[in-house]
């Protein structure tokens, strides 16, 4: 519908703008045309061959005669008037071409050269009546062109409608193949159910016979469980009075221990409290703990020396000391820094609430499991 309604209005439309646009361009070159040869040739005028009026009249007359658009029912219109108001053309008067005499063709030679001075002034009107051949061409063009548009849309549509009945009719026929195929599914369906019911109900009675064999056995097996469970009462008691028996054992065993300390040990013990006493004097901001002397006095005299270059750079600038890694202990406990000294040598330490440093293990790599060990039991 829409198309229907543009195939009509738009012929219409470009009927009368393509009559602006003949009618324009005309103008355009009439008036160009015309305003170059509509005087003629002043030597005839100034010699009084021929009157003004009558020169304009057989040029523009003639030049009109020649165009194809006129011919065609363009209307042109042309006027020349002076600057006083005289109609030089259309010429109003005609005269009937005649011999002039001498005194005549200067008479004439006259007035020509008085209108010339004059300026006469051309205007050209074009306008293309609704009934010229022209215009009616025109138009018949843009119908035939609206028409070929229907035509080719409406072949268009065809081909569009038999392509949208011919894919129906395919769909059509995919949906009745499904169809088929759907039922017989359903049929080998029911089939398929039916043989499962058929087993269903078998299985129940199965099931029913199981469920009475189990009873019996469940009431088999809590007999077996009741004595099971007197054993396992029998045997933890055993259980616990050899425990109570081992505790005493190592309570006996590390009474006898103690009593008993190695002389190297006895050693070990005064060197850590004297690098406790002398680091606690010279370093105010660090806390050594036993664990950390006692693994420095075990290091060599060269690692001692550079152990101790870490001590005092964690007492006056610990911003500055290189951290290999965080080592977590237990849920509560500080989290401990693992700093490396002399390549092999390690050292552990950890801020105080009070934000000093205690420096809790030292020793090598070989004693890192260890002292690892003892950082999660803190």
């Amino acid at each position: 519908m829409r198309l229907l309604v543009l195939c009509v209005v738009v012929p219409i439309a470009l009927h009368v703008l393509g009559g602006y646009a003949i009618e324009a361009y005309a103008k355009r070159k009439y008036s160009r045309e015309i305003g170059s040869l509509y005087i003629g040739s002043t030597e005839l005028l100034f010699a009084g061959s021929i009157r003004l009026a009558d020169a304009i009249t057989r040029n523009v007359d003639g030049y009109l005669d020649g165009q194809m658009l006129v011919g065609m029912g363009l209307s042109v219109k042309v006027t020349v008037v002076t600057e006083a108001g005289l109609l030089l053309y259309p010429n109003v008067f005609p005269e009937q071409p005649t011999m002039l005499e001498t005194r005549q063709m200067l008479q004439v030679a006259r007035e020509n050269y008085q209108l010339l001075n004059a300026r006469p002034t051309l205007r050209v009107d074009v306008a293309l009546p609704s009934n010229a051949g022209l215009s009616l061409a025109l138009l018949a063009f843009y119908v035939v062109a609206a028409l070929g548009v229907l035509a080719f849309n409406y072949r268009r549509g065809m081909n569009v409608a038999r392509e949208q009945d011919l894919h129906v009719q395919n769909e059509i026929d995919r949906l009745r193949g499904i169809e088929q195929r759907a039922s017989e599914n359903l049929g080998r369906l029911e089939i398929e159910r039916s043989r499962l019911t058929d087993q269903l109900q078998r299985l129940s009675r199965e099931l029913e016979c199981e469920k009475q064999r189990v009873s019996v056995a469940e009431d088999t097996m809590i007999e077996e469980m009741v004595a099971l469970e007197e054993k396992l009462q029998l045997n933890l008691a055993l259980q616990n009075e050899k425990n109570e028996e081992i505790a005493k054992l190592k309570g006996e065993i590390d009474r006898y221990g103690s009593a008993e300390i190695h002389p190297g040990d006895r050693r070990r013990q005064k060197e850590a409290a004297q690098v406790i006493k002398r680091f606690k004097a010279l370093y105010k901001g660090i806390v050594l703990h036993e664990r950390a002397a006692e693994g420095f006095s075990d290091l060599t005299d060269e690692m001692q020396i550079k152990a101790e270059e870490v001590i005092y750079q964690l007492n006056h600038d610990p911003d500055k000391v290189v951290i290999k890694r965080k080592v977590f202990g237990k849920k509560n406990s500080a989290t401990a820094f693992e700093v490396i000294f002399a390549y092999r040598g390690r050292l552990y330490f950890s801020r105080t609430p009070s934000n000093s440093i205690k420096v809790l293990a030292i020793g090598t790599k070989h004693s890192q499991e260890r002292d690892l060990a003892f950082l999660e039991k803190l």
